[in-house]
């Protein structure tokens, strides 16, 4: 399963760590639902008016009411609904309705079925945000399709992001729909739902001869998405390709870049498509490039990426070009940026650099001064993720920590205690705990935690950090004591932080206990298994997950999770489940294969593959080889990596090794996205062992990779497979 890294989202709202005051009614006359002081009816007056000034504190005020009152919910649907209230804000109350989670359901589906149009398509924008918890609708929105007043794409796009199989036969007689657009949001649709690429892939190539550049890039887009899968629409892009603009050929050469091998035949296409062109952008040439090395590792492609930096340098380009091509062409390229009037450009080239040339942590350090705080900040963000490399800079991060602006001079500490990692760095990060701006005291807990053992001056300042008020930094708190010296109060912090009233903070500390204390999280599998049964999806998931990760100390766990499989659920909880069940030797393994190999049969992808996967594990039994022999070229990186890994375990299959080091080469190339797929593959290598050399180079190359996560998967991967290597961070 994926991992998910220790981050929530800034704009979770405050109003679940305030006290909800509800008094006790006397029977004849009762009271309203109150919160901070004011009665339900007050903040609904408030609340219909978006323009005022307690509108934000309006909405807090029902966010925190709807967790223990229906008639909350029911009050803010009706000013979303309510014909006086804006369109736009009626749509943002809906938003924030679905972020309220299956409490809401059942008002929002009973809006389904409502007489008026406008609680019907309220009801829809909701289901976008509610996601998976909101399962059990599929039936009610797979309904809204037959009517004709029905805002299509809207529930179309309702039905995906609940994942309701159910939905799949309403949507796929929508293919066949006389409008393209219904026609594309139905086939994009059915992409997302696992829905069969045979019937999907040509709605799509039809659109990619549109007229309409935005049908033609949705439909692009959803070949992208299917990856591999449109393998079979390759000529089909082939043909438009021939005929495509400057402007659509990126979005051909990203589709193509995405089937990958199975596009070798475009490769000349592409080529002389570029060619063609008489004045060409560093954003065609980019993409042209990264497509032709994804699908044939054309050695060209180094060459396109250079010239593309020649005009207007991109850091996604810059990144690009050094994940494909690292030699001294492109060192040299980087060079001469290093030079370049804008600092920022400048910045970019130093921080690929660092010390493979002696310019560039000088030139970081200098621009640490710089008038403008934007270069300041991007500069001293380099040297973080430089780590090591920018002990040349130490001075000049040094005053940095005294910058005016707050958030420069605390990554500059953060910077400067992991170049110089000692008693005084460690007190500077300690002295931000209980700053003013939450997120840096929570990143000072985080980064004093990444130090390690070193830390260990600062374990007394933060075992007080323990108690803070904001759970966000009691769990970072716990996780670095954990880090720095096992305290043993962590543990228990973090088991008290599963039963918090905020969705958020069960999950984040669901995914921690299994990421964070593993097999040492033995004594949390009871607190854990009460979370498989969380209101939350989400939660349910990664409480699963956790269990796995703690292993055969799990196995106490396998009834609740055999439970969770023969119950209804979205398919990311069982997939969780089927994983978990697989790595902790339960006692009853019969009884659990029983149950994983009805899941062979499943809806859903990654459902199918783990429980072939578990199943291996368990009893050595390849009734799922089939099921992952098909699924190593699925349109999802979780599909395909876990595919992989029950290939290799079944028969060696050299093809599962073959996607794993390309997955390592090409994941996240321009490192603007999350580096959870290289992750995964890291750990299935590692699962491998010494059988995995040839993933050695690709491996030593993330061991100084500024994600902490991805960097230790690596090292321990490369402990299992080569332990000498492992020692020697150049690899040799």
């Amino acid at each position: 399963m994926s991992r998910l890294p220790f981050a929530l989202s800034a704009l979770v709202f405050v109003a679940g760590l305030c006290g909800l005051v509800s008094a006790q009614p006397p029977k004849e006359t009762p009271k309203e639902v109150n919160y901070a002081g004011k009665p339900l009816s007050e903040w609904a007056k408030l609340l219909s008016n978006p323009k005022g000034e307690q509108y934000g504190a309006a909405v807090e005020a029902f966010r925190a009411m709807s967790q223990h009152s229906d008639v909350a919910i029911e009050k803010l649907f009706a000013v979303a609904v309510d014909p006086a209230t804006n369109e736009s804000d009626g749509q943002f109350l809906a938003v924030q309705l679905g972020g309220f989670g299956p409490v809401a359901l059942p008002t929002l589906t009973r809006g389904l079925w409502a007489d008026d149009k406008r609680s019907r398509q309220m009801s829809l924008v909701a289901f976008r945000r509610l996601g998976p918890d909101g399962l059990s609708a599929g039936p009610s929105l797979a309904r809204v399709l037959a009517d004709p007043t029905a805002d299509i794409p809207v529930a179309l796009q309702a039905m995906w992001s609940v994942g309701g199989r159910s939905a799949v036969p309403a949507i796929t007689p929508l293919l066949d729909s006389r409008t393209a657009g219904v026609q594309l949001e139905a086939a994009t649709s059915l992409v997302s739902l696992g829905g069969d690429a045979g019937a999907i892939i040509p709605v799509l190539t039809s659109g990619l001869g549109a007229k309409d550049a935005k049908i033609l890039q949705t439909a692009a887009w959803g070949l992208e998405q299917l990856g591999p899968e449109a393998a079979p629409a390759v000529p089909a892009i082939i043909k438009e390709l021939q005929a495509a603009t400057p402007p659509t050929l990126p979005a051909f050469a990203v589709a193509l870049a995405e089937i990958g091998p199975g596009a070798k035949e475009a490769v000349p296409v592409l080529t002389k498509a570029l060619a063609d062109v008489k004045e060409k952008s560093p954003d065609l040439q980019a993409s042209i490039a990264v497509a032709i090395w994804r699908i044939a590792r054309d050695p060209n492609a180094g060459n396109l990426l250079r010239a593309s930096l020649s005009d207007k340098p991109s850091p996604l380009v810059a990144n690009q070009l050094w994940r494909i091509d690292p030699g001294a062409e492109t060192i040299a390229a980087f060079e001469k940026q290093l030079k370049s009037e804008d600092s920022s450009d400048a910045i970019t080239a130093a921080g690929i650099l660092g010390t493979r040339t002696k310019d560039a942590v000088p030139l970081l350090g200098k621009l640490l001064v710089h008038k403008e705080a934007r270069i300041r900040a991007l500069a001293v963000i380099a040297l973080v993720r430089l780590g090591a490399q920018g002990k040349e800079a130490v001075a000049s991060l040094r005053e940095a920590t005294k910058d005016e602006v707050p958030q420069i001079a605390f990554w500059a500490t953060v910077a400067l205690s992991r170049l110089e990692p000692k008693a005084e760095t460690v007190a500077a990060l300690a002295a931000y705990f209980g700053n003013p701006d939450g997120v840096i005291s929570r990143d000072a807990v985080e980064a004093l935690g990444l130090l390690g053992t070193v830390a260990k001056p600062a374990a007394a300042k933060l075992t007080l950090t323990l108690s803070d008020r904001d759970p966000r930094v009691r769990l970072a708190a716990a996780v670095a004591l954990w880090k720095i010296e096992q305290h043993p109060l962590a543990l228990p912090t973090v088991v008290e932080l599963l039963r918090s009233e905020e969705r958020q903070m069960r999950e984040q500390a669901a995914v921690e206990l299994g990421v964070t204390f593993g097999v040492e999280g033995k004594s949390a599998i009871s607190a854990l298994v009460k979370r498989l049964f969380d209101p939350f999806s989400a939660v349910r998931s990664a409480a699963a997950e956790a269990i796995g990760r703690v292993g055969p100390g799990a196995s106490a766990a396998a009834p609740a999770l055999v439970a969770v499989l023969e119950s209804e659920e979205p398919a990311v909880v069982h997939s969780a489940a089927c994983e978990a069940l697989g790595l902790i030797d339960p006692l009853d393994k019969e009884g659990a294969a029983a149950v994983l190999k009805k899941k062979l049969d499943h809806y859903d992808a990654l459902v199918r593959v783990h429980s072939a996967l578990a199943l291996h594990r368990l009893t050595g039994d390849k009734a799922g080889e089939k099921v992952a022999e098909r699924l190593l070229g699925n349109r999802t990186y979780q599909v395909r990596i876990t595919a992989a890994e029950v290939l290799w375990g079944m028969k060696k299959d050299e093809r599962a090794m073959s996607l794993l080091v390309r997955t390592l080469e090409e994941s996240n190339l321009d490192g603007s996205g999350s580096e959870n797929e290289r992750y995964m593959a890291v750990r299935a290598l590692g699962r491998i062992g010494v059988a995995a050399k040839s993933a050695v180079p690709e491996l030593v190359k993330l061991l100084t990779h500024h994600d902490t996560a991805l960097a230790t998967a690596a090292a321990t991967a490369l402990k299992l497979i080569n332990p000498e290597t492992a020692k020697k961070p150049d690899g040799k």
